[in-house]
């Protein structure tokens, strides 16, 4: 393995489960409706890949939590179901469970009604969010990240504060996280917040990239000048010895005691 192999494997927003259902519904759902039609046919050529411009990786996601909604939905009242869609992890293993086993008795005998309404209220969500035309959705559109500073929960002082939002691929179940909490479906809460990668055997071969910017100050051209390469999944040189250090450097900031 080289660092590229790791550069690849941390940009890597491949989800299994979301692919696992997507051609699911694409091999099981009958619809004589074209707008499903049309997002069947999305979701049978798809890669799994949770990309931000990804329709497919949007109607996926959606349709994860309302099959877990429609397969519990006999048994539980919502307020059970929505405490239970938020516990981490827990939901995607019931989600997996039940593709894997046809007749998991949480189907109620009823695969093919439930993946039909799957299907109908995922495509009824983003149609309400993105609108009627499937082919202009995209999972970015609904999964955005913002930068939150404190100070940036304070009325107008968000525009010098924050930083977003900003289209974002990835999920809960990619190596290229792009968690959320579902009680706010979709924003983007939870990243990778410090990339790495190191040739042991050439330390100044090392590359990194931290989400926003090296300085807290907002007003800093270092504030905010790491984001674009953080979503690219693009690296910065991370040199270790003093005179790559030194060779490398662009700016000096020295640090002096007060007079007594």
């Amino acid at each position: 393995l080289v660092l590229n192999d790791f550069e690849d494997l941390q940009s890597s927003v491949y989800s299994d489960i979301n692919l696992s259902l997507a051609l699911t519904l694409g091999a099981e759902v009958l619809t004589s409706d074209p707008v499903e039609g049309a997002v069947l046919q999305l979701l049978i050529s798809w890669d799994g890949e949770m990309r931000a411009d990804s329709a497919p990786a949007a109607i996926s996601e959606a349709a994860i939590f309302h099959l877990i909604r429609e397969t519990l939905s006999a048994t539980f009242d919502e307020k059970n179901i929505a405490n239970y869609i938020k516990l981490p992890a827990y939901p995607y293993f019931y989600v997996q469970a039940l593709l894997d086993d046809p007749e998991n008795p949480w189907w109620g005998d009823q695969r093919q009604a439930v993946l039909n309404a799957v299907l109908t209220a995922s495509v009824n969500e983003l149609k309400g969010i993105s609108g009627d035309d499937p082919a202009e959705w995209t999972w970015g559109q609904i999964h955005t990240m913002t930068f939150a500073h404190p100070m940036g929960s304070i009325g107008p002082l968000s525009l010098i504060f924050n930083r977003g939002p900003f289209p974002m691929g990835g999920n809960w179940n990619t190596v290229n996280s792009g968690a959320y909490f579902p009680d706010e479906p979709y924003q983007m809460a939870l990243g990778p917040a410090y990339r790495f990668v190191v040739d042991l055997a050439d330390w100044d071969n090392a590359r990194s990239v931290i989400t926003t910017g090296q300085s807290g100050q907002p007003f800093s051209p270092h504030y905010d000048d790491n984001i674009d390469d953080w979503r690219s999944v693009d690296y910065h040189a991370l040199p270790f010895s003093q005179t790559a250090v030194q060779e490398n450097a662009a700016h000096t900031l020295t640090l002096l005691p007060g007079a007594p």
